[in-house]
């Protein structure tokens, strides 16, 4: 099991790294040096398939992931 979120550990930053500087232009684009210590984040949704073999796969990565609709 270890082993298994050591891959997906590493597919995520993997994943992350070549959008860092994205994700610091968009931080940067909504706070200013005024917000006072104010801070803000992007929710990111990845999909990991996990095959037979206990192999994880990257289906997807969702930057608009939908936390506003709750089904009942």
């Amino acid at each position: 099991m270890a082993k298994l979120h050591q891959q997906i550990s590493k597919i995520v930053v993997m994943t992350i790294l070549p959008i860092v500087p994205l994700l610091v232009h968009n931080y940067n684009t909504y706070l200013s040096e005024d917000d006072q210590g104010r801070t803000c984040f992007e929710l990111l949704g990845m999909d990991v398939l996990i095959d037979q073999k206990c192999k994880p796969w990257l289906l997807e990565v969702s930057c608009f992931s939908s936390c506003s609709e709750i089904l009942y």
